[in-house]
């Protein structure tokens, strides 16, 4: 029996449809991955399983003893914490006050996720001050307090480092395996081949597609963190044959570029960059969802 049924729900706000006759089962333990462009519905239908938007028709069950969404133990990551005045363990502690957390057992699991994704902020900065990164741990480690049975993430890993990234898609690893429910949505893909039970792509308020995980398709790559490359040799190689993405990180003041590139196009890569003056941070092997339909 589905953990979580949602039966031709729909969403509008006037005469905007927002979502379409969404109709989905998810099981206790699941992590579910929506993706889709920006104004697909990702996160209006996140909201609703969070109880804070009811749909203008359908029906959303839960497997709460009233069988109401809203009665689910929750954590709920938005998509961006706004810029607080107040210290990470300030806002944490009233977070965690909310929900009924003992102070000690609070101030315990404050300490435990941020030892986990390496959040060490100045123990009087307000969060209005910190990087973007380090604002969307907090957001992150808010909706982990008290240890929800259902984890609603929009777009968590925006903002994060790739060791960051991985380090949270850890962290959700253990909570999946210990039976939280995690529904996320995100553009990013290693939440969907670290732990993703299936993908749910939304088109225009709908559902296009649900693939399963055993459908998806994953390739082997390299990430390579290279630095001194200026902005002209970053953009030549993002169009050399093999990259897939590539991006530009700051780590104290200090600017690198994160390649993640076909395997068999690595070694030449890594050629081109050292020819370009670049130097090599780091290579490490990955897996990348690639093809949700099975293709290359």
């Amino acid at each position: 029996m589905p953990s979580i049924c949602l039966h031709q729900v729909n969403k509008a706000y006037k005469q905007r449809v927002v979502l379409k006759d969404i109709s989905l089962n998810i099981h206790k333990g699941e992590c579910v991955v929506l993706t889709g462009h920006n104004g697909s519905g990702k996160s209006t239908l996140l909201r609703i399983l969070a109880a804070l938007l009811f749909p203008s028709s359908g029906e959303v069950r839960a497997w709460s003893t009233t069988g109401n969404i809203a009665d689910v133990h929750k954590g709920y990551a938005i998509d961006r914490l706004p810029p607080l005045p107040f210290t990470a363990e300030e806002y944490l502690m009233s977070m965690g006050g909310v929900q009924g957390i003992e102070k000690k057992e609070r101030e315990r699991q404050i300490i435990a996720l941020m030892q986990a994704l390496h959040l060490k902020p100045e123990p009087k900065q307000h969060i209005s001050s910190y990087s973007k990164g380090m604002r969307q741990k907090v957001n992150l480690i808010q909706a982990l307090l008290g240890k929800p049975d259902l984890l609603l993430l929009d777009e968590p890993l925006s903002g994060l480092d790739y060791e960051s990234q991985l380090q949270f898609a850890a962290i959700l690893y253990d909570l999946k395996a210990a039976g939280t429910t995690i529904i996320c949505a995100s553009h990013e893909n290693i939440l969907i081949h670290k732990i993703a039970d299936s993908v749910v792509e939304l088109e225009n308020g709908r559902i296009n597609r649900v693939i399963q995980r055993e459908k998806l398709a994953f390739k082997a790559v390299m990430v390579i963190k290279a630095g001194n490359l200026t902005d002209d040799d970053i953009d030549q190689l993002a169009a050399f044959e093999g990259v897939i993405e590539i991006s530009k990180e700051t780590n104290k003041h200090e600017m690198y570029c994160l390649m993640k590139v076909a395997a068999e196009a690595s070694d030449k890569l890594l050629l081109n960059i050292i020819s370009q003056g670049g130097t090599i941070i780091s290579v490490l092997h990955d897996q990348y969802h690639f093809n949700m339909s099975g293709r290359d």
